[in-house]
């Protein structure tokens, strides 16, 4: 569980770094698969409620760390 607050430096640094400089194509194309897979991770979770939500929990702050991409764009 500690890896996933090492994440949210590294999450930041990336959306600032890289994110901010990809099209609207490329973000609306990354978002959507993120989203798909935090989709999949939680129906998984709510289906095996002994499974880790550190998955769920990492999806959530890439797509966080995106969003805060486009609006400090």
């Amino acid at each position: 569980m500690v890896w996933v607050i090492l994440f949210i430096p590294l999450a930041l640094w990336l959306s600032v770094a890289f994110a901010s400089q990809f099209s609207w194509a490329t973000l609306a194309i990354v978002f959507v698969v993120i989203l798909i897979f935090s989709l999949v991770e939680f129906i998984q979770l709510s289906r095996d409620h002994s499974r880790s939500k550190a998955p769920l929990m990492i999806m959530c702050l890439i797509l966080a760390s995106l969003v805060g991409s486009v609006i400090f764009r």
